[in-house]
């Protein structure tokens, strides 16, 4: 196997991170038995050993803790690219998290003027709470007091 096997960097980055095999297939809706053959089919593509395997338990091995971090950090960029890539595909929609009050009084009496001078933009509004947050919500916007 010449290629980078993949699907076996994520059963590892995932057995790695819970320190368990089982855990990992949890995460990943496959038996612990198939993140064991990934895990193994890695190893024997590297030509180390990534786990010490004990009775009930495993721990990395140096080669392992090198490989956690850069799979680690790896598929975290991935995972940001994809979520960057997703919503920019969403770019003909906005949506918009606001406080009832100003849902009412502002926002919805101005939306008829703005879908008339954009009427590529579909706008969702969703009510929202003083104490939210946008990073804890999908909205693009948040408009709270």
């Amino acid at each position: 196997m010449d290629y980078l096997p993949l699907n076996a960097i994520r059963a590892f980055e995932a057995a790695a991170r819970h320190l368990s095999f089982s855990a990992a297939g949890e995460e990943l809706h496959v038996t612990h038995p198939a993140i064991s053959h990934q895990i193994r089919r890695l190893e024997e593509w590297l030509g180390v050993p990534l786990f010490h395997r004990d009775a009930r338990k495993v721990r990395l091995t140096d080669a392992g803790l090198t490989l956690q971090l850069s799979a680690n950090a790896a598929l975290s960029d991935l995972a940001a690219a994809c979520r960057r890539i997703r919503r920019n595909a969403a770019v003909a929609s906005l949506s918009v998290g606001c406080i009832p009050s100003i849902a009412s009084r502002w926002l919805v009496p101005r939306l008829p003027d703005f879908t008339e001078r954009h009427p590529e933009i579909a706008i969702r509004v969703a009510y929202a709470k003083a104490e939210d947050r946008l990073e804890d919500d999908d909205n693009d916007v948040l408009i709270t007091l």
